[in-house]
């Protein structure tokens, strides 16, 4: 599932694997569901959704050991949780940190440098 998405520090990677914490649950959501998901979403979420619905319909669960699959679905959900709140932490940061920035006197001089 880790190779369905090129970006993993993302609030769709996450909200995906809060959805869809196995692989059995994916497979058994409808096509028009997984689609809708990714349709709301925009950007790359769509312009790989032709790939992603093919690799679902193929991909093999590596165990279909219940007690091997119940605990990493919780464990996956809790993750992503986690993650979710990461996020948005490094968002705020980012923000105070450009607010910051700005107020400095030499600024405009990093400000003109290549690749900032």
């Amino acid at each position: 599932m880790l190779e369905w998405f090129s970006h993993r520090d993302t609030q769709l990677f996450s909200d995906f694997h809060i959805r869809w914490p196995s692989l059995t649950k994916i497979k058994r959501t409808k096509e028009s569901t997984v689609r809708a998901f990714f349709n709301q979403r925009g950007g790359n979420a769509v312009s790989l959704l032709e790939q992603r619905i093919l690799s679902i319909n193929n991909a093999i669960p590596l165990t279909e050991d219940e007690a091997v699959v119940q605990s990493h679905e919780l464990l996956i959900t809790v993750l992503a949780q986690q993650f979710q709140t990461v996020i948005v932490a490094i968002k705020s940061f980012d923000s105070a940190i450009y607010e910051l920035f700005n107020t400095m006197s030499d600024a405009p001089i990093f400000k003109s440098l290549p690749a900032t």
